[in-house]
Protein backbone atom coordinates (compact mmCIF):
# COMPACT_ATOMS: atom_id res chain seq x y z
CA UNK A 1 0.00 0.00 0.00
CA UNK A 2 1.67 3.07 -0.99
CA UNK A 3 1.76 6.52 1.08
CA UNK A 4 -1.26 7.89 -0.11
CA UNK A 5 -3.27 5.17 0.45
CA UNK A 6 -2.04 4.99 3.48
CA UNK A 7 -3.08 8.44 4.10
CA UNK A 8 -6.41 8.14 2.82
CA UNK A 9 -7.49 5.77 5.02
CA UNK A 10 -7.31 7.67 7.59
CA UNK A 11 -10.44 10.02 6.10
CA UNK A 12 -13.30 7.85 5.25
CA UNK A 13 -14.43 10.31 2.37
CA UNK A 14 -11.25 10.73 0.46
CA UNK A 15 -10.77 6.51 0.77
CA UNK A 16 -14.88 5.83 -0.75
CA UNK A 17 -13.42 8.38 -3.56
CA UNK A 18 -10.17 6.33 -3.91
CA UNK A 19 -12.19 3.47 -4.24
CA UNK A 20 -14.50 4.38 -7.15
CA UNK A 21 -11.42 5.51 -9.30
CA UNK A 22 -9.07 2.41 -8.59
CA UNK A 23 -11.64 -0.65 -8.25
CA UNK A 24 -14.04 -3.06 -10.16
CA UNK A 25 -16.07 -3.18 -7.19
CA UNK A 26 -16.76 -1.13 -3.95
CA UNK A 27 -17.04 -4.30 -1.90
CA UNK A 28 -16.25 -7.87 -2.23
CA UNK A 29 -18.32 -9.83 0.71
CA UNK A 30 -17.25 -13.26 2.07
CA UNK A 31 -20.07 -14.96 3.62
CA UNK A 32 -23.04 -17.25 3.35
CA UNK A 33 -26.11 -17.58 0.95
CA UNK A 34 -29.47 -18.75 2.65
CA UNK A 35 -32.74 -19.02 1.26
CA UNK A 36 -35.11 -17.18 3.74
CA UNK A 37 -38.62 -18.06 4.68
CA UNK A 38 -40.54 -15.23 5.92
CA UNK A 39 -44.18 -15.16 7.36
CA UNK A 40 -47.24 -13.56 6.22
CA UNK A 41 -47.52 -12.18 9.67
CA UNK A 42 -46.09 -11.98 13.13
CA UNK A 43 -46.36 -15.29 16.04
CA UNK A 44 -44.76 -18.28 15.69
CA UNK A 45 -44.17 -20.52 13.23
CA UNK A 46 -46.56 -23.16 13.85
CA UNK A 47 -49.91 -20.43 13.41
CA UNK A 48 -47.57 -19.08 10.18
CA UNK A 49 -50.06 -19.90 7.11
CA UNK A 50 -47.68 -18.48 4.16
CA UNK A 51 -44.31 -18.05 4.00
CA UNK A 52 -42.63 -15.63 1.57
CA UNK A 53 -39.57 -16.67 -0.05
CA UNK A 54 -35.85 -14.34 -0.50
CA UNK A 55 -32.52 -14.76 -0.89
CA UNK A 56 -30.72 -14.27 2.45
CA UNK A 57 -27.95 -14.55 4.53
CA UNK A 58 -26.19 -11.79 6.56
CA UNK A 59 -23.66 -10.91 4.06
CA UNK A 60 -25.12 -11.45 0.79
CA UNK A 61 -27.76 -9.16 1.79
CA UNK A 62 -25.00 -6.81 2.74
CA UNK A 63 -23.78 -6.93 -1.09
CA UNK A 64 -27.70 -6.22 -2.20
CA UNK A 65 -27.73 -3.33 0.14
CA UNK A 66 -24.74 -1.70 -1.33
CA UNK A 67 -25.78 -2.43 -5.69
CA UNK A 68 -29.44 -1.08 -4.28
CA UNK A 69 -27.43 2.26 -2.97
CA UNK A 70 -25.72 2.53 -6.80
CA UNK A 71 -22.58 0.83 -5.23
CA UNK A 72 -21.17 -2.47 -7.12
CA UNK A 73 -20.82 -5.84 -5.15
CA UNK A 74 -19.21 -9.17 -5.77
CA UNK A 75 -19.97 -12.25 -3.57
CA UNK A 76 -17.84 -14.90 -2.83
CA UNK A 77 -19.60 -18.00 -0.97
CA UNK A 78 -20.52 -21.33 -1.83
CA UNK A 79 -24.31 -22.86 -2.31
CA UNK A 80 -25.62 -26.20 -2.59
CA UNK A 81 -26.45 -27.95 -5.86
CA UNK A 82 -30.05 -27.55 -5.60
CA UNK A 83 -32.89 -25.18 -7.17
CA UNK A 84 -32.83 -23.63 -3.48
CA UNK A 85 -29.28 -22.37 -4.06
CA UNK A 86 -30.16 -21.58 -8.31
CA UNK A 87 -32.89 -19.48 -6.83
CA UNK A 88 -30.77 -17.53 -4.52
CA UNK A 89 -28.25 -16.71 -7.24
CA UNK A 90 -30.73 -15.72 -9.31
CA UNK A 91 -32.56 -13.20 -6.79
CA UNK A 92 -28.82 -12.23 -5.81
CA UNK A 93 -28.46 -11.32 -9.93
CA UNK A 94 -31.09 -9.67 -10.21
CA UNK A 95 -30.40 -7.19 -7.72
CA UNK A 96 -26.39 -6.75 -9.89
CA UNK A 97 -24.77 -8.65 -7.27
CA UNK A 98 -21.11 -10.48 -9.12
CA UNK A 99 -21.86 -13.96 -8.20
CA UNK A 100 -19.31 -15.30 -10.23
CA UNK A 101 -16.82 -15.84 -7.38
CA UNK A 102 -19.55 -18.60 -6.25
CA UNK A 103 -19.00 -21.91 -6.27
CA UNK A 104 -21.60 -24.85 -6.17
CA UNK A 105 -21.23 -27.98 -3.92
CA UNK A 106 -22.39 -31.46 -5.49
CA UNK A 107 -23.97 -33.19 -2.81
CA UNK A 108 -24.97 -30.69 -0.26
CA UNK A 109 -28.41 -29.23 0.49
CA UNK A 110 -28.45 -24.83 0.42
CA UNK A 111 -29.12 -23.59 3.96
CA UNK A 112 -32.90 -22.78 4.63
CA UNK A 113 -33.77 -20.00 7.64
CA UNK A 114 -37.65 -19.71 8.50
CA UNK A 115 -38.30 -16.19 10.09
CA UNK A 116 -40.75 -15.53 12.72
CA UNK A 117 -41.45 -11.99 14.64
CA UNK A 118 -43.20 -11.99 17.85
CA UNK A 119 -45.78 -9.05 18.82
CA UNK A 120 -42.69 -6.34 19.61
CA UNK A 121 -41.29 -7.17 15.90
CA UNK A 122 -38.12 -9.34 17.61
CA UNK A 123 -36.76 -12.08 15.09
CA UNK A 124 -36.51 -15.70 15.56
CA UNK A 125 -34.55 -18.19 13.47
CA UNK A 126 -35.00 -21.66 12.92
CA UNK A 127 -31.93 -23.27 10.40
CA UNK A 128 -32.67 -25.97 8.46
CA UNK A 129 -31.17 -27.75 5.04
CA UNK A 130 -27.08 -27.77 4.72
CA UNK A 131 -24.39 -25.67 5.23
CA UNK A 132 -22.67 -25.28 2.03
CA UNK A 133 -20.37 -22.13 3.59
CA UNK A 134 -18.73 -23.91 5.86
CA UNK A 135 -16.45 -25.23 3.34
CA UNK A 136 -15.22 -22.22 2.91
CA UNK A 137 -11.31 -22.46 2.65
CA UNK A 138 -8.80 -20.82 0.65
CA UNK A 139 -8.86 -22.22 -2.43
CA UNK A 140 -12.52 -21.20 -2.17
CA UNK A 141 -11.70 -17.63 -2.77
CA UNK A 142 -11.78 -15.85 -6.28
CA UNK A 143 -8.53 -13.82 -5.05
CA UNK A 144 -9.06 -11.63 -8.77
CA UNK A 145 -12.38 -9.93 -6.64
CA UNK A 146 -10.53 -9.35 -3.04
CA UNK A 147 -7.82 -7.55 -5.14
CA UNK A 148 -10.24 -5.82 -7.32
CA UNK A 149 -12.17 -4.33 -4.52
CA UNK A 150 -12.27 -1.42 -2.31
CA UNK A 151 -13.33 -2.84 0.65
CA UNK A 152 -14.21 -6.75 1.98
CA UNK A 153 -16.22 -7.85 4.38
CA UNK A 154 -17.16 -10.49 6.09
CA UNK A 155 -19.65 -12.25 9.30
CA UNK A 156 -18.89 -14.67 12.39
CA UNK A 157 -19.46 -17.23 9.49
CA UNK A 158 -16.14 -16.97 7.90
CA UNK A 159 -14.59 -17.33 11.52
CA UNK A 160 -16.20 -20.87 12.68
CA UNK A 161 -13.46 -22.92 11.92
CA UNK A 162 -9.62 -23.06 11.71
CA UNK A 163 -9.73 -23.38 7.63
CA UNK A 164 -12.47 -20.12 7.43
CA UNK A 165 -10.52 -18.28 9.58
CA UNK A 166 -7.14 -18.84 7.60
CA UNK A 167 -9.35 -17.85 4.14
CA UNK A 168 -10.04 -14.42 5.83
CA UNK A 169 -6.04 -14.27 6.84
CA UNK A 170 -5.41 -14.81 3.36
CA UNK A 171 -7.86 -12.50 2.30
CA UNK A 172 -6.53 -9.40 4.60
CA UNK A 173 -3.11 -10.31 3.42
CA UNK A 174 -4.60 -10.09 -0.70
CA UNK A 175 -6.33 -7.06 -0.34
CA UNK A 176 -5.14 -2.80 -0.66
CA UNK A 177 -9.03 -1.76 0.87
CA UNK A 178 -10.99 -1.23 3.92
CA UNK A 179 -11.34 -4.55 5.66
CA UNK A 180 -15.00 -4.98 7.25
CA UNK A 181 -16.52 -7.01 9.84
CA UNK A 182 -20.29 -7.13 11.19
CA UNK A 183 -20.61 -10.55 13.09
CA UNK A 184 -24.07 -10.83 13.18
CA UNK A 185 -25.38 -14.18 15.69
CA UNK A 186 -24.01 -17.81 15.15
CA UNK A 187 -26.07 -20.61 15.43
CA UNK A 188 -25.54 -24.02 17.24
CA UNK A 189 -24.61 -25.87 14.24
CA UNK A 190 -21.52 -23.43 13.19
CA UNK A 191 -19.45 -24.94 16.19
CA UNK A 192 -17.87 -24.07 19.45
CA UNK A 193 -19.22 -20.40 20.46
CA UNK A 194 -16.59 -19.63 22.60
CA UNK A 195 -13.90 -20.02 19.83
CA UNK A 196 -16.23 -18.20 17.12
CA UNK A 197 -16.19 -15.75 20.03
CA UNK A 198 -12.65 -15.12 20.72
CA UNK A 199 -11.72 -14.89 16.52
CA UNK A 200 -14.40 -12.26 16.36
CA UNK A 201 -12.87 -10.27 19.22
CA UNK A 202 -9.43 -10.34 17.79
CA UNK A 203 -10.70 -9.18 14.50
CA UNK A 204 -11.48 -6.16 16.53
CA UNK A 205 -8.25 -5.39 16.68
CA UNK A 206 -7.06 -4.98 13.04
CA UNK A 207 -10.83 -4.11 11.04
CA UNK A 208 -10.61 -0.56 9.86
CA UNK A 209 -14.92 -1.01 10.05
CA UNK A 210 -16.21 -2.98 12.72
CA UNK A 211 -19.66 -2.81 13.50
CA UNK A 212 -22.07 -5.36 15.37
CA UNK A 213 -25.01 -4.80 17.45
CA UNK A 214 -25.97 -3.99 21.32
CA UNK A 215 -27.43 -7.29 21.69
CA UNK A 216 -23.78 -8.83 19.91
CA UNK A 217 -21.76 -6.22 21.62
CA UNK A 218 -22.79 -8.27 24.81
CA UNK A 219 -22.48 -11.52 23.32
CA UNK A 220 -18.90 -10.57 22.00
CA UNK A 221 -17.33 -7.90 24.57
CA UNK A 222 -19.63 -8.29 27.74
CA UNK A 223 -20.72 -4.67 27.50
CA UNK A 224 -24.49 -3.61 27.43
CA UNK A 225 -23.40 0.34 26.80
CA UNK A 226 -23.53 0.89 22.98
CA UNK A 227 -21.35 4.02 23.49
CA UNK A 228 -19.13 2.38 25.55
CA UNK A 229 -18.76 -0.60 23.56
CA UNK A 230 -18.21 1.73 20.28
CA UNK A 231 -15.57 3.03 22.58
CA UNK A 232 -13.79 -0.64 23.19
CA UNK A 233 -13.41 -1.41 19.99
CA UNK A 234 -12.08 1.30 18.97
CA UNK A 235 -9.40 1.17 21.78
CA UNK A 236 -9.09 -2.43 20.72
CA UNK A 237 -7.55 -1.18 17.18
CA UNK A 238 -10.85 -0.71 15.03
CA UNK A 239 -10.51 2.44 12.62
CA UNK A 240 -13.83 2.62 13.00
CA UNK A 241 -16.39 1.02 15.53
CA UNK A 242 -20.33 1.19 14.77
CA UNK A 243 -22.73 -0.12 17.43
CA UNK A 244 -25.96 0.01 16.34
CA UNK A 245 -29.50 -0.01 18.87
CA UNK A 246 -32.52 -0.52 16.82
CA UNK A 247 -34.71 2.86 17.28
CA UNK A 248 -32.18 4.39 18.98
CA UNK A 249 -29.73 4.83 16.32
CA UNK A 250 -25.98 3.80 16.14
CA UNK A 251 -22.95 4.96 18.32
CA UNK A 252 -19.52 5.55 16.56
CA UNK A 253 -16.46 6.06 17.83
CA UNK A 254 -13.37 7.01 15.33
CA UNK A 255 -10.00 8.81 15.90
CA UNK A 256 -11.72 12.02 15.29
CA UNK A 257 -14.57 11.48 17.42
CA UNK A 258 -17.50 10.05 18.73
CA UNK A 259 -20.92 9.97 19.16
CA UNK A 260 -24.33 8.83 18.21
CA UNK A 261 -26.68 8.94 15.15
CA UNK A 262 -30.50 9.16 15.28
CA UNK A 263 -32.32 6.26 13.58
CA UNK A 264 -34.03 7.28 10.59
CA UNK A 265 -38.16 7.10 10.58
CA UNK A 266 -39.21 4.07 8.76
Amino acid sequence: MTMAHTSAKKNPLQWMALIRIMNSYDVCVIGEILVDFLPGHRGDLESTETLQVHSGGAPANVAIGVTRMGGTAALISLVGDDAFGQLALDRLETDRVDCSGVKTCPGVQTGLCFITLDADGERSFTHRGGDPFGLLTKTTLDREKIQNAGAIAFSCGALRSDESAHAIELARELTSGLVCCDPGCSPPSWGDKAEIRRRVRESAQWCDLFKCSREEAVRYFDCDDPMACALLIREMGSSLAVVTNGGNGAYFAHSSGCGHIPAPPV
